[in-house]
């Protein structure tokens, strides 16, 4: 579902996907979204959890943490 539907759709709007993760950089946000397996899944039952996130340069350089370190 997520290599037919979900990567094709974010692609569309810049999304790298590696993994489970699809990410999107600019030059001062990254937006990320995380594709998690849920354990109760069974052949005709699947589900996932969507964890989002947005990272910020600037709040990033605030707290004094390195961008290169996040990865």
């Amino acid at each position: 579902m997520i290599k037919q539907d979900v990567k094709p759709f974010l692609s569309n709007y810049g999304f790298a996907k590696k993994g489970l993760n699809l990410n999107q950089k600019t030059e001062s946000l990254i937006y990320m979204f995380n594709f998690q397996k849920s354990a109760g899944n069974a052949a005709d039952h699947v589900m996932f959890y969507v964890n989002c996130g947005i990272y910020a340069v600037e709040l990033a350089k605030i707290q004094s943490r390195d961008k290169t370190n996040f990865w």
